[in-house]
């Protein structure tokens, strides 16, 4: 099979072409879709993907008008290199194999400092550099230059063309305008602006009727550039369950003993072989076939073959007539398809489906880019992978582990069956694996009837130390953004054997109980009762409070380079070796010593690598004991109020005067760095920010520790944007253009998911990511930003109805579609968020902030009301000044003996208008 390009101005931007656009790629499957005036913004990006393909667009996004007029669709699965050139110019020229492709779009737009003429002979020399490679070479797009005008510019071209061996291969015009003349009367203006280049001499051109004012020009290639794996081979789950598994071991175990680790492991793999066998599948075209659709392409290619010999046109309509009820009938079972894996009980197929359908998804690694170099063996690639993560640690790295003297305990950790079959059951059914090759699900079920077995070992662990076999970390690189081929656009993903995360979450257990809360009520990460919004929450307080007080005040962040792999393990022997029991500190070291990991891309392996530090990225105990570690940050500065999540960490500092604010914010930054930096942190203090709160600030900069800073006018706090004078005006604009790009991405998907299963999905990701910590924001933002939450709520609810002619209510939406408006949803998290502090007691500062506004009727015993104590400043409000919305609860809402589903479902009852009675 032959390649495809497609070249196409699409006019006035994709998001306004996109359901053609998509149709058109799926129609045609091409290799390369370049797409001229795309008018893309990087916000944008998230919006336009299409299933199979990536998104790659010129550098002119990054450039003077942040907007990329050129992109390209290409093929997942292929091997690709883009070329970076000028931000000036909107160019994507990618390299695939021995081929060089380049998408061109002119526009009229100028950059600052160039001229017409400049500007041109800009693009020129670029295409000139690009022509200079000994290579197979197309180019094409919308050169704004007429192919068959006498201009200069038409000449250059044809003369630059002649002279690097290209021929122009489109002879019509491309391009048809309907004007209107003076006299009333119109005419159609033709040009051949889009122009197609190459060297190659097989290809076949064709034109399209588009619709936009320009023809999509079609390229076919005999030669097929499209390298896809033809076959891989992967478990056959299909006959597997857990009665047979056991079955199986049992058999196993009467023929084995069953001494260590290595006994266990062989019986699991032995009995995944037999119960989940390896078998080869082959990859199809197109894996969405059944026998209707080649039913209907075998008749429609049968007329096909007919019209060719005959030239029959009744012949070539019959054909056409078949591609459209083939168009209808894939469109029907995609939706199909979907559907059976919607409705699947296992969740997780659901939203695999909904994220795929949305575009979000990882492609393969194929290739990357080392020193110019391209790279495309899966060893060699992982090895690079391997030296890039180890050196990025290693260059941050300062001050040399000492050895531990922490002998083996005389009296080690000894865990229960309890313990451990608690830790089973909070495994989830995964079939990740680590680097033994134990899927999570095969050892949860094995465990049934090897529980005693396991805890033997678990417990030879405490007294001797890990297996090392279970301190090698298989990773995973995942791409974040940016050019694929480069490896510092990768993050590493880790995966641990079972064994050990099983043996982990027994240490956690027994860490709980003997430190519980030790890390201090600053830290807001990986604890029962807190989350990022009491943190943000906890900082609006203390803002509110100096606000209200008319005390000036400084809030500054501290960014921290790659922290949680930086954690030395002598310092925390140091730090809590007289606070915990002996074996309990032995099987946290030896869990943290010796650490190693290897890279997998396309199941080869790097080399091992060591670690001498850091707390196990993807590890179940790992976070816990980096909170542990940072517990002392407070004390340390005690002047200030401290607010962390994990290594993200806030400052609060307030005083009488501006200066004093000033003088004490430098002194406390002093200390915190030097505190991180004796530690084994690395502060990077380029990305600090510093927020003054109040009016009459100072001066517009401040020197922290040397370094000069500029004081912001907001900053991104857990993912908030939080304002000095608690103004919220960023943080909602930034939320409504988030839901304008999820509406338009959910009205696509509406078409494939039934109504429920749209609600389903939009609760996840619309109504989660617009609303985040709205108990925050939401309530003291601006009355026209309400209105426009309204708008976008009320627009996804005409979605899931498929109303797109409004003829339905406000009201009738909200009761078919059940869902609250903004404002109700805004009370009730704040509702829910006070009423989960006062009943866990947790975090222990909204706690007694809380409880001085609190009093319990006597009259009925269990109802508690708040009343506001503090003097109200509109836009200043703290969490105590906005109880108003407690008042509507209609039961005893400090209840203990309600679970907190019951509590959920009271508080919906109380304030949702569509289940009142």
């Amino acid at each position: 099979m032959g390649s495809k390009i497609i070249y196409w101005n699409c006019a006035m931007g994709v998001k306004s072409k996109l359901d053609f656009i998509k149709d058109l790629v799926n129609k045609n499957s091409p290799l390369l879709f370049f797409v001229s005036e795309a008018e893309m913004k990087t916000t944008d990006l998230n919006l336009i993907n299409i299933r199979g393909y990536d998104v790659i667009t010129s550098n002119s996004i990054n450039g003077e008008f942040g907007v990329a007029r050129m992109l390209a669709y290409v093929k997942s699965s292929i091997r690709y290199r883009v070329l970076n050139l000028d931000p000036k110019l909107d160019i994507v020229a990618l390299d695939i194999e021995n081929e060089r492709f380049v998408g061109v779009y002119k526009g009229f737009k100028l950059p600052n400092g160039e001229t017409r003429k400049s500007y041109f002979e800009l693009i020129l020399g670029t295409l000139k550099n690009l022509t200079m490679a000994n290579m197979n070479i197309t180019i094409g797009g919308d050169f704004n230059v007429d192919a068959f005008s006498q201009s200069k510019e038409a000449m250059d071209l044809d003369e630059w063309s002649i002279e690097v061996g290209l021929n122009q291969l489109v002879g019509q015009n491309t391009r048809f305008r309907m004007v209107s003349l003076t006299n009333g009367s119109t005419r159609v203006e033709e040009s051949c602006i889009d122009h197609i280049y190459s060297n190659k001499n097989d290809y076949a051109i064709n034109f399209e009727n588009s619709i936009s004012d320009h023809l999509i020009i079609k390229l076919s290639s005999s030669q097929n550039m499209l390298k896809k794996k033809e076959k891989f081979v992967a478990r056959d789950w299909r006959n597997y369950s857990n009665s047979i598994l056991q079955e199986t071991i049992m058999e196993l175990q009467e023929q084995m003993s069953i001494e260590s680790l290595s006994d266990i492991r062989e019986i699991l793999t032995t009995t995944l072989d037999l119960v989940a066998p390896h078998r080869v599948i082959r990859i199809k075209e197109n894996q969405l076939v059944n026998t209707k659709i080649e039913a209907i392409k075998k008749r429609r290619d049968r007329f096909l073959k007919k019209y060719r010999r005959s030239f029959n046109p009744e012949h070539l309509d019959m054909a056409k007539s078949f591609t459209k009820t083939l168009k209808k009938v894939v469109k029907k079972e995609a939706r199909r398809v979907f559907q059976l894996k919607a409705v699947s009980p296992n969740p997780k197929n659901f939203w695999q489906t909904f994220n795929f359908a949305m575009g979000r998804f990882n492609s393969p690694i194929t290739e990357i880019t080392v020193d110019g170099k391209t790279i495309s063996d899966p060893k060699e690639v992982a090895e690079r992978f391997a030296d890039f993560f180890g050196d990025k640690v290693k260059s941050l790295c300062h001050g040399d582990i000492q050895a531990s003297d922490i002998d083996k305990p005389l009296r080690p950790l000894k865990i229960s069956m309890v313990e451990l079959r608690n830790s089973l059951r909070s495994l989830s059914n995964k079939k990740s694996f680590g680097v033994d090759g134990v899927p999570q699900n095969v050892f949860k079920g094995a465990m049934k009837v090897m529980d005693r077995q396991m805890l033997k070992i678990l417990n030879q662990f405490c007294k001797n130390g890990m297996d090392e076999s279970l301190k090698v970390a298989r990773v995973i690189p995942l791409h974040k953004k940016g050019d694929k081929t480069l490896v510092n656009n990768y993050r590493p993903v880790s995966n641990l054997s079972v064994f050990s995360k099983v043996y982990e979450k027994c240490l956690l257990n027994k860490l709980e109980a003997e430190l519980g809360g030790f890390e201090g009520e600053h830290q807001h990460a990986y604890r029962k009762g807190h989350s990022t919004e009491t943190a943000l929450l906890t900082i609006q307080a203390m803002i509110a409070e100096a606000l209200d007080g008319k005390k000036p005040a400084i809030l500054y962040s501290v960014d921290l380079s790659a922290a949680f792999d930086l954690l030395k393990p002598d310092i925390f022997e140091k730090m809590f070796k007289d606070k915990m029991s002996q074996g309990l500190l032995f099987a946290i070291l030896d869990f943290l010593s010796n650490r190693k990991f290897v890279v997998e891309v396309e199941n080869q392996r790097s080399k091992v690598v060591s670690l001498d530090r850091g707390c196990v990225q993807g590890s179940i105990l790992g976070p816990k004991l980096f909170t542990l570690y940072m517990y002392q940050l407070a004390s340390i500065i005690p002047d200030a109020k401290v607010v962390t999540y994990a290594d993200d960490s806030y400052v609060f500092i307030t005083g009488n005067s501006a200066q004093e604010v000033i003088t004490n914010a430098k002194s406390c930054f002093l200390k915190h760095v030097d505190y991180l930096t004796k530690i084994g942190m690395v502060v990077n203090q380029q990305k600090t920010e510093v927020l003054w709160i109040g009016k009459d600030r100072p001066s517009d900069t401040i020197d922290l520790n040397g370094n000069v800073l500029n004081f912001a006018d907001e900053i991104k706090a857990l993912g908030i944007y939080i304002n000095g004078n608690l103004c919220w005006d960023k943080q909602a604009e930034f939320a409504i253009n988030k839901g304008k790009k999820l509406v338009s991405s959910f009205k696509f998907l509406r078409k494939y998911l039934t109504k429920d299963q749209f609600l389903k999905a939009a609760s996840a990701h619309f109504y989660g990511a617009v609303f985040y910590a709205s108990s925050v924001w939401f309530e003291r933002c601006k009355g026209r930003f309400k209105t426009r939450f309204k708008s976008l709520h009320f627009r996804l609810l005409r979605t899931a109805c498929k109303d797109y002619g409004l003829n339905r209510s406000k009201a009738e939406l909200t009761k078919i579609c059940k869902r609250a408006t903004p404002e109700e949803w805004a009370k009730f998290a704040t509702a829910s968020k006070v009423t989960k502090i006062m009943r866990d007691e947790q975090p222990k500062p909204l706690f007694t902030l809380l409880q001085r506004t609190l009093f319990v009727e006597q009259r009925r015993c269990g109802f508690g009301k708040f009343f506001d104590g503090s003097k109200t400043t509109k836009g200043h409000q703290a969490l105590q000044n906005r109880l108003a919305c407690m008042k509507e609860i209609i039961e005893p809402w400090l209840d203990q003996e309600l679970n907190d589903d019951e509590i959920r479902i009271l508080m919906k009852k109380s304030f949702f208008n569509y289940l009142k009675i």
